[in-house]
Order: structure tokens, then sequence, then C-alpha cells
């Protein structure tokens, strides 16, 4: 496979349906429940798109679907102009679980060695890889100790460093911060916009809405396994009718006739912007609609 241009497509899933048998005599009579419904998503190159909502939304099967670790009952998924199910292609997908797949037993550089033998790096390649990205997140003095003896946060580092032991073009990640400390976040973070920047297509999973403003320029919603909504992040958070402002110099002052106010105490008015919404606020417009 060759190289995309900036603008290529990396990533796309059409009229996507996963659902699962209901539980009980309804799972019985054929039923399902839960999943995605009619989920479309283009992802490309570069772009980093956030999959948000409340628990049960269909976050994670949307997200399995793409990785190919579940078949869609109906739609398609196109990873590179292929399926994720090619081995070609499959080793160009980085996944990355919101469950740690590290065994108790098992220490973190024999976990990202095994993976990396696993993705095709020769033997010195692999030491290397797994070296430089034990160091970069911290981890190189814990590195031949089980994981048992690591932190929930120790292992979700571990975790992450896995999808960048190759340059995969696309990477995908499902609530890839829970449990990481801000040290954790700022490595992964600066991981992140080196695959951009050599053109990966990236989706995570967020619950946050601050970390989708940071990370993602388009946001989608999900409800009841439907998307909802879906614009850039900038545009979701904002709220039309209510502006912030950002001023210098000055301390508590009256909001009454504000501008002139400000002007008059000699402070100087740096920028008005829409109010951010947070997720929860939009999560509950979606709902009540």
């Amino acid at each position: 496979m060759t190289s995309s241009p900036a603008s290529a497509v990396l990533l796309r899933a059409r009229a996507l349906r996963r659902q699962f048998p209901a539980a009980g005599w309804a799972g019985l009579r054929g039923e399902k429940r839960g999943g995605i419904r009619a989920f479309d998503l283009e992802v490309r190159a570069g772009e980093c798109v956030i999959l948000l909502g409340s628990n049960g939304s269909g976050k994670t099967t949307a997200l399995r679907c793409l990785a190919g670790l579940e078949r869609p009952d109906a739609g398609s998924v196109e990873v590179l102009g292929g399926s994720a199910l090619e081995p070609a292609i499959r080793r160009e997908i980085g996944y990355v679980p919101e469950t740690s797949p590290l065994a108790p037993e098992r220490t973190g550089r024999a976990f990202l060695e095994e993976l990396a033998f696993l993705g095709g790096l020769a033997r010195r390649e692999r030491k290397q890889r797994c070296s430089e990205l034990l160091e970069r997140f911290g981890m190189s003095a814990y590195a031949d100790r089980s994981a048992r003896a690591y932190s929930k946060g120790m292992l979700r580092r571990v975790v992450l460093a896995q999808a960048f032991l190759r340059p995969r073009r696309v990477l995908l990640f499902d609530e890839p911060t829970s449990g990481l400390d801000a040290p954790g976040m700022l490595v992964w973070q600066a991981l992140l916009d080196e695959a951009r920047a050599r053109g990966a297509a990236i989706v995570l999973c967020s619950h946050w809405g601050s970390e989708a403003l940071e990370l993602g320029e388009r946001a989608l919603v999900l409800e009841n396994g439907a998307v909802r909504t879906q614009a850039r992040t900038e545009e979701l958070f904002a709220d039309p009718q209510v502006r912030e402002l950002a001023v210098r110099g000055l301390g508590d002052l009256d909001v009454e006739a504000l501008r002139a106010e400000i002007a008059r105490r000699g402070g100087e008015l740096l920028s008005v912007r829409p109010r951010r919404r947070g997720l929860r606020e939009i999560l509950r417009e979606i709902v009540e609609r």
C-alpha cells in the first residue's frame, strides 16, 4: 500500500448496524438490542474524530466494528481501501480497548515485545522501539515487573504504548485516558500529534467534552446506537446565546454595560466567543428533542 494524500479518506463506515440478542424470552424470539444502527463515518488522513455519548450509546461497538473485531449485521466498513480482516491492513490498525488486555503475570516489556513480534518488527527493531516507548511513558524502571504490581495508570501507559509500536495509519482508542495521570496524558498526546503529522486517521471514544475539544476537529454524538448529531467540535460545544469575555488588567467588575465599563476602567477586551457547553448539556438536549 502506498501513502495517502492528506485529503484521502482512510476509514469509512456506511449504514453500519451491529446489535445483540435481547435477554430472556425476547432474545429467544430473535429480538436484538443495543449496539449501533445506521452508523456512518468518514475519517481522513491526519484527522482525529471523537465519538461521544453516554454509557451504552454504542461507541465501543462502533469502534470494534471499525477495528474488524465485530462483524456488522448490515452495512460496510472500509479501511485503507479494503477490509480490516485482511492481514496487511490489520497490521496498519492500532486498537486500544477500554479494559487492559495485559495479563497480570506478564511484564510490560514482554507484552510490548510480543505484540511487536506479531506486528512483524525484526528483533533489534522491536527491542529498540519497545524500550523507547517504555522510556517515553516513564515505565522503564517497571518494565520487567509483572503487571499485577502496576497501578491502573501504569497499566494504561503500557497498553497505550502498544498502539505506537509501528507507524500505523489508523488508530482507534476506547476511553484512552481512563486512569491516566497528567504526565502520561502529555506523552500520549505527543505521540498522537506525531501520528497525525504523518497522516494517520484517528478515532477515539470519550465521555469528556474537554478531551474532545482539545484533540478532535470533529465529533459525533451517539444515543441509543444512532448518530444523533455531528459537527466540528468548536461548533458542537458553542452556545450561540452566550458569549465569554477575556479581559486583561482588571479584577472584579460590574458586568452592567460591560464594554463601556471595561474601556472606562482602562481594561482591554481580548476576545468574545461562544460559551462552551458541557457534554452533559449536549446529551440532555438530544434526549429531550
